[in-house]
């Protein structure tokens, strides 16, 4: 089976805090309706990836393109309103508005036609339940909902998703795997950044292995999904 053609590629990227290199070579290709996960042990560079691709850190080096374009070095508006969202690990939610003016906020710079909020709580119908609620009163699990419906709400070509898992209980992560993998069917595209491998085994169907800032291996999820266990033996110790 022919490869989807590419949504993003990324070649032999590099970006820098101060004189520390902290992105040396990385590659890395995601085609229109797949899940990719970026892997790797910590401090081997996946967030400085996410926020080079979304223009918060000036690339050093190398070339990114969007669905063919190169778009190396635009600011984040501009990334942004070409369909790239990222849901970060600190979720940048507003705390003091309710879960529905958190989604309006996310439809309210679209450049294109997306999916209506009877459409979001459809993935997420804890959220249409506590609508009215203040975003600052919910639980780490139901705000990482509301930063993934948001993201929605933009209507991205790609999204990135840093660490959606980090610091819930099994169960929302299971929730969260749930949630991806109802995304995957509605044909969205997505970068993910996960260290819990299990749930990238779960809703991936490729993977990178980033490591020292550099892209040392690639392959298909089923490598995870055999076990996952002894990937984490080879890859991360």
């Amino acid at each position: 089976m022919a490869a989807p053609e590419s949504v993003l590629a990324v070649n032999r990227l590099a970006a820098s805090y101060g004189k520390v290199a902290a992105l040396k070579s990385a590659s890395l290709r995601v085609g229109a309706g797949e899940a990719v996960a970026l892997l790797g042990a910590n401090g081997s560079g996946k967030t400085t990836l996410l926020r080079t691709l979304c223009g918060f850190l000036p690339p050093a080096g190398g070339e990114v393109r969007l669905d063919g374009v190169a778009i190396t070095g635009l600011p984040p508006h501009k990334i942004f309103a070409l369909g790239i969202v990222q849901v970060s690990q600190g979720r940048d939610l507003f705390g003091s508005l309710s879960v529905l003016d958190n989604l309006r906020l996310g439809a309210a710079r679209r450049r294109r036609p997306g999916p209506e909020l009877a459409e979001v709580f459809d993935y997420f119908p804890q959220l249409r339940e506590r609508q009215r609620q203040l975003v600052y009163t919910l639980s780490g699990g139901e705000q990482q909902m509301v930063a993934l419906a948001r993201a929605l709400m933009s209507a991205p070509k790609i999204l990135l998703l840093d660490e959606p898992s980090g610091g819930l209980a099994p169960r929302l992560v299971a929730e969260i795997g749930r949630i991806v993998n109802a995304l995957k069917e509605k044909g969205a595209t997505m970068l993910l950044v996960e260290q819990n491998l299990k749930l990238a085994a779960m809703v991936a169907d490729r993977f990178y292995i980033l490591r020292d800032g550099e892209t040392v291996a690639e392959g298909d999820a089923a490598v995870l999904q055999a076990d996952h266990k002894a990937f984490a033996h080879a890859y991360y110790l």
